[in-house]
């Protein structure tokens, strides 16, 4: 039995993807002075060589890395929890969300905090995952990649971060409003 070969489009898109999380991350520690970002940009650095691995055939290399990348980063995830918990409140303080929608807010957490002030967190979460999940999957069409693999990754990925959504709104607009 033979290992499928690893779709070149979707390791091109996790490593740009991830490249720049990376950036991301190590901007924004440098800028708020927040060590936390730096491991996180670390391991969106290490997040790239997991999608270059399979391109090579390192199969066994690639999952070591991965489960040590996700012992680490369940490890990280109270503190990340919490820093989410602050930039959320300091989003709801700095939030008009009477204000119409703007463009530049959707790169923000902010219209989420308007849609779920205005329509409610279940809805807003519903929109969140909506708009996210037809960006990847059209990414993923693009690519090449089945449609059976879209919907699994949508059905996996989006379940998980609807509930951590959905809490982290929730409970920013309950205690900080």
């Amino acid at each position: 039995m033979s290992i499928p070969s690893f779709p070149i489009g979707v390791a091109l898109f996790g490593v740009v993807y991830f490249g720049v999380m990376a950036i991301g991350n190590f901007v924004r520690a440098y800028r708020k002075k927040e060590k936390f970002f730096y491991g996180s940009g670390a391991a969106c650095l290490v997040a790239v060589v997991v999608c270059i691995l399979p391109i090579f055939g390192q199969y066994l290399l690639n999952f070591i890395i991965l489960i040590i990348l996700g012992i680490v980063s369940a490890a990280a995830y109270p503190k990340a929890k919490k820093m989410n918990e602050r930039e959320y409140a300091k989003q709801v303080k700095e939030v008009d969300v009477s204000a119409p929608l703007r463009w530049r807010d959707f790169l923000t957490i902010a219209t989420m905090l308007k849609l779920a002030s205005n329509y409610g967190v279940l809805k807003a979460t519903l929109f969140y995952e909506i708009f996210i999940g037809a960006i990847i999957s059209s990414v993923f069409f693009i690519l090449g990649v089945s449609l059976i693999d879209i919907a699994k990754w949508l059905l996996l990925s989006n379940i998980i971060s609807s509930i951590i959504f959905y809490r982290n709104i929730n409970k920013a607009l309950t205690l900080y409003r």
